[in-house]
């Protein structure tokens, strides 16, 4: 979850070379979401509010803040924040990557394309690998980058299982599972181009 750094490194890679670009994160325009499951059942959406990032030369960087979360009631707001994410400690998770280069060349010929993205995922104080398959669309001003399926989190490896039981205790319920989907849409701006 979240936050996602490695999305940001294959869009700086996905450039031609002879082109340096300096990117931001449209926060208004990008999303990243993921449900809750609860009494084996009930399937309910939430999202993010404030997602940062930016790429300059070669670096690159995108942040989830995790207080931001929204699930559309207040107080359960609050408790994923103080009970699950523990944001006084962890307020953010991020993600990196690295993209192979022949993978880059393919992908300059293409306005759209498809890419198996290998990441690192930074999270409640835990860090675990995956690969993500992705879309990624482009313009001379704006690159998107979306998930083409949830990426499934497993509680257990973020450490998040005891504040998801904690959830599932205070709120009275049957189960909440432990593999959470997530899926996201990345909007980055061109801020300037020089030759």
């Amino acid at each position: 979850m979240k936050q996602f750094r490695a999305i940001v490194i294959f869009l700086l890679i996905s450039l031609p070379m002879a082109t340096q670009a300096a990117w931001q994160l449209d926060n208004d325009a990008s999303s990243v979401s993921f449900n809750s499951i609860k009494n084996g059942q009930v399937v309910e959406s939430h999202y993010f509010k404030s997602i940062s990032g930016s790429i300059e030369a070669n670096q690159a960087s995108v942040s989830i803040d995790l207080s931001s979360v929204e699930t559309a009631i207040g107080i359960r707001n609050e408790r994923m924040q103080a009970m699950l994410f523990e944001t006084g400690t962890y307020p953010v998770a991020t993600i990196t990557a690295i993209l192979d280069r022949e993978d880059v060349a393919a992908l300059q010929s293409k306005a759209t394309s498809t890419l198996q993205l290998p990441i690192t995922i930074e999270l409640h104080g835990q860090q675990a690998n995956a690969t993500v398959p992705v879309l990624v669309t482009r313009s001379a001003d704006r690159i998107t980058v979306s998930s083409q399926r949830p990426v499934i989190i497993q509680a257990s490896t973020f450490k998040l299982a005891a504040g998801i039981e904690a959830l599932r205790k205070i709120a009275g319920l049957q189960s909440i599972t432990l593999s959470v989907p997530v899926s996201f849409s990345l909007n980055f701006e061109a801020l300037q181009l020089e030759d």
